[in-house]
């Protein structure tokens, strides 16, 4: 049971949390009921937003990998591009070099979304929700298996 998979940009909130609420349910009565049953969490790490959050970890100086820090960067760029859309060409930059496999940037992006992930799933904890699977996004990306989808 594929559930909860949110950007991994910010905390989960009570919208999001309901999907983890009712998935983590499903999950419970079917192994009530003698099914076999794992949970899955699509981690979305690509993507413009997830790049943005990349963005302003590399605009904060010397600023540390924590939640808040991470956080505070990625609402300064988004405030950067509201007053200068110009600002959008470093995130597209970035994409490309990030979906082209970049080994630097690739590294730092999957850094960066872990931390905020543990953040995600120290808040499901609290509610009693373990995920069994993460699959990442990026995961695709590398493998070149989308192509082969597209392409049949």
């Amino acid at each position: 049971v594929e559930h909860t998979s949110t950007n991994p940009t910010g905390p989960i909130h009570v919208g999001r949390t309901r999907n983890s609420i009712v998935g983590d349910s499903l999950s419970r009565i079917l192994k009530r009921y003698g099914y076999r049953v794992s949970t899955q969490y699509f981690v979305n790490d690509t993507g413009k937003q997830v790049i943005g959050l990349y963005l302003g970890y590399l605009s904060s100086e010397n600023e540390s990998l924590e939640i808040d820090n991470l956080l505070a960067g990625y609402r300064r760029i988004y405030k950067e591009i509201e007053e200068d859309k110009s600002r959008e060409k470093d995130i597209e930059s970035l994409i490309k070099k990030y979906e082209s496999g970049e080994e630097a940037v690739v590294r730092q992006v999957r850094e960066i979304c872990t931390v905020m992930l543990r953040g995600i799933i120290s808040s499901l904890a609290r509610i009693g929700i373990k995920i069994d699977d993460y699959v990442w996004e990026s995961g695709f990306l590398k493998s070149q298996e989308m192509d082969t989808v597209i392409s049949s």
